[in-house]
């Protein structure tokens, strides 16, 4: 007898029952296993051992193998049991006949019993022969038939099985019309009095562990229609920290079919970063929200410095409810762009309303490379802006002959239409389509084809302005600028 109803005073165990509430006092708890708790439920289990410093199992001694001194308010264990399992010689609609006897010492009505049938059958136990033969049920119901008069078929049953165990479980319903508004399954409090916060990390509002040799599926698990599976609504370092003791695993892991990995909304600013499961799209900056702006930047720290950005990508502008508006802005020291493999390309482009600019910033450099085979190209041109251009390849094998492309709109594809190819050493060369070479500059000058074609134009009068080595020609004479601003003729003849 624990206490008796109305009675206000503890017992002798520290019980006491007033109101119809249990109440267990303990006023001290000392040593270790049943001795540490001030209440201790353990099922299925003999010995009923709580297992506070457990190993202190092993006698005194075994204080030097476990530094903590462990008390507890209220221990709850239970553990898997060893099936119990009869062998059939024949089933009825109501009982089970064994081919053996079955220790009937623990049988208790309303005991389940199982079959081993695919899918199982499932009877309650109403009572059993003295001898251990037989076992009465109310009836047996093989999974997803809740029919009456049913058979089962198998061989062997299982009595009193256990598929999933419990040490806790707790409910809280609402009802609509209760005058409840909140309500929490469980709320663990933890309270720091010490005057100093736990920098060290040993207060914890919840310990989940894993004592046993093989890993669990999970250390929090949430199941069900919830709106948020897991909310902090503290913690000035970190909502989550994820810190393994072997500092390998991945931090965060999603295998949903569609949504989020992670969203970031702060109050009143909309939804400014998701990260997509499905399409593996990665969405920056405020949107959700009419009227907000934003400028979202990608940052890279390579040094490890404070408030240092080592290189920046930013977009900025834009046009409410049309894409690709923005302009992307990229920041840093030395501005690369790099793929890993041949036949691999950078596309920088407009929707053709406007242009697509790459710039360094002033006393810096900016390069376009394409590697071995590869081609810098624009689909439609290039506008350089720049006192300096460099075409080639700096450090590329002696013989290696960098060119310009020119493209001009004849609606197919083509290779090129002219090619100014820097052919050897000092020199330049201007190809046609066909391959034929229109000219070559060099140290020795220009040469050109024998024959050239110069369009026809006459000199206004011997003193029009021109510079000194200047020609021009019409169907009477020929014109050499001699001087600045002096042109001599000389007549043509028929040969």
């Amino acid at each position: 007898m624990l206490g008796s109803e109305g009675d206000s005073t503890y017992n002798n165990l520290g019980v006491r029952i007033d109101q119809g509430a249990l109440s267990v006092f303990n006023p001290l708890v000392y040593g270790w296993q049943n001795t540490a708790v001030g209440l201790s439920v353990v099922t299925n289990t003999t010995n009923g051992i709580a297992q506070v410093m457990g190993g202190m199992g092993g006698g005194p001694g075994a204080v030097a193998t476990y530094a903590s001194r462990d008390k507890v308010a209220a221990y709850i264990g239970t553990m898997n049991i060893l099936p119990w399992i009869g062998s059939v010689a024949s089933f009825t609609q109501n009982s089970v006949v064994f081919s053996s006897p079955v220790n009937t010492t623990n049988l208790r009505v309303n005991m389940l019993v199982d079959t081993t049938d695919e899918p199982k059958f499932t009877g309650a136990i109403t009572g059993w022969s003295s001898d251990g033969t037989t076992i009465n049920v109310s009836g047996w119901f093989q999974m997803g038939n809740t029919a009456a008069g049913q058979v089962p078929r198998g061989t062997t049953v299982h009595i009193n099985p256990v598929t999933k165990l419990w040490s806790l479980n707790s409910n809280v319903d609402m009802w609509q019309g209760g005058e409840a508004s909140a309500a929490t399954g469980y709320e663990l409090g933890i309270n720091n009095h010490t005057g100093a916060d736990d920098t060290a990390d040993l207060l914890w509002g919840m310990d989940v562990v894993n004592l046993g040799g093989n890993r669990v599926g999970s250390g929090y698990l949430a199941r069900g229609e919830l709106l948020d599976a897991y909310s902090a609504y503290s913690g000035s370092d970190a909502g989550f920290l994820y810190q393994p003791a072997d500092t390998v695993g991945t931090a965060l892991l999603s295998r949903a079919a569609s949504g989020a990995l992670f969203k970031a909304s702060p109050p009143g600013a909309g939804t400014t970063v998701i990260a997509d499961t499905a399409s593996g799209a990665l969405d920056l900056g405020a949107f959700g929200v009419a009227g907000s702006t934003s400028s979202p930047a990608i940052r890279f720290h390579t040094t490890g410095g404070a408030n240092v950005d080592d290189a920046m990508i930013m977009p900025s502008g834009g046009v409410s409810g049309t894409s690709g508006q923005a302009s992307l802005t990229y920041t840093a020291g030395s501005d690369v762009f790099a793929v890993g493999n041949a036949g691999q390309s950078i596309v920088l482009a407009s929707d053709g309303t406007g242009a697509v600019q790459v710039a360094a910033s002033v006393g810096q450099s900016l390069v376009l490379s394409a590697g071995t085979g590869g081609v810098v190209a624009a689909q439609s041109g290039f506008i350089v802006n720049a006192p300096q251009v460099e075409i080639g390849a700096p450090n590329a094998p002696i013989g290696t002959a960098p060119y310009i492309d020119w493209h001009f709109s004849v609606g197919t594809p083509q290779d090129y239409n002219v090619r100014l190819v820097n052919d050897a050493d000092g020199q330049l060369s201007i190809y046609t389509a066909s391959g034929f070479k229109i000219g070559q500059f060099n140290s020795a000058g220009l040469t050109v084809p024998s024959l050239i074609s110069v369009t026809p134009s006459t000199p206004a009068s011997s003193n029009a302005a021109c510079a000194q080595g200047q020609q021009a020609w019409d169907s009477s004479y020929i014109y050499v600028c001699v001087a600045a601003n002096s042109w001599k003729r000389a007549p043509l003849a028929a040969w």
